[in-house]
């Protein structure tokens, strides 16, 4: 995995609100840092420490996986 690039993929589907896309790839990216790889550059113009970088990442893949689900409950409302 290239967690670069797989983090850029998921901030364009928030940008675009696919939240379903969006969910996929924050499981995708979660479950690489769960298993200890690297984390992603989450900003690119001024680099972070490991473990920012590792804390961000998981912060917004969890949040992205419970807007999805939110967006899930109230379609079957």
């Amino acid at each position: 995995m290239d967690p670069n690039a797989t983090w850029k993929r998921l901030l364009e589907e928030i940008a675009g609100q696919s939240w379903e896309d969006a969910a996929a790839t924050a499981e995708d990216l979660l479950g690489w840092l769960q298993r200890g790889g690297f984390p992603p550059d989450v900003f690119s113009e001024r680099p972070l420490a490991e473990r920012w970088n590792r804390a961000l990442a998981r912060f917004t893949c969890e949040l992205v996986l419970t807007e999805a689900g939110d967006r899930r409950g109230r379609m079957c409302e």
